[in-house]
C-alpha cells in the first residue's frame, strides 16, 4: 500500500512539474510575441525641427490711416496695426441672448462716419465724455459672422481692437 501511495504522490509531483512548464513556455512565448510585435514601426515619431522662412515683416509702429480709407477699403488693412482719431462716441449696449461677436460698447466718429471700438471697456466708459477727441492704435479686425443678436449685420463686422489710447 504504501507503494501504490509514493507511486501516487510522483506522478501528481510530475504532472505538476508540467503544468508549471508549459505555463512557463506559454509565458515566455507571449513576452517573445509582444517585443516582436512592439519593436517594429513606431507609430509615435520624435519631433523634427524644420527650418520655416516666415513670409511676415514684424513691425510695431502702426499705419497712420483716416476713416475714409478704412471705410473705402477695409480689407486692405485686416489684422494690421493701425493709429485713427476721432471723437468718442458711447454706444448703447444691446442686451440679448445668444449674442454673437464681439460686444461693440463705444468707438470713434469722424467725417460723418463711425468706427467701432473692442477694449478697454473699464477705462473709458465710465471716464471719457462723450465728443473727447481720442487716438487709438489697434488691430482692424473683421467678424465674419452675424453680429449681435443675429439680425444685422449679415456679412461681418468691421471693429478696431484697441491695444493703446
Amino acid at each position: 500500500m504504501s507503494e501504490q501511495v509514493h507511486r501516487e504522490t510522483e506522478n501528481t509531483a510530475n504532472s505538476r512539474w508540467g503544468w508549471w512548464l508549459l505555463a512557463g513556455l506559454i509565458l515566455l512565448l507571449l513576452l517573445l510575441l509582444l517585443v516582436q510585435l512592439f519593436a517594429g514601426s513606431r507609430p509615435l515619431k520624435p519631433l523634427r525641427e524644420t527650418a520655416v522662412s516666415l513670409n511676415i515683416t514684424i513691425n510695431g509702429q502702426p499705419l497712420l490711416v483716416n476713416f475714409d480709407d478704412l471705410n473705402d477699403n477695409p480689407s486692405d488693412y485686416a489684422n494690421l496695426r493701425v493709429q485713427v482719431s476721432g471723437n468718442y462716441l458711447r454706444l448703447e449696449p444691446i442686451d440679448c441672448a445668444p449674442f454673437s461677436g464681439p460686444r461693440i460698447e463705444w468707438g470713434l466718429v469722424a467725417d460723418g462716419l463711425q468706427l467701432n471700438a473692442s477694449g478697454f471697456e473699464a477705462v473709458v466708459l465710465p471716464i471719457v465724455s462723450a465728443n473727447t477727441q481720442m487716438t487709438l492704435e489697434g488691430i482692424w479686425r473683421r467678424y465674419p459672422g452675424p453680429a449681435g443678436c443675429g439680425k444685422e449685420p449679415t456679412a461681418g463686422l468691421w471693429y478696431l481692437e484697441v491695444e493703446r489710447i
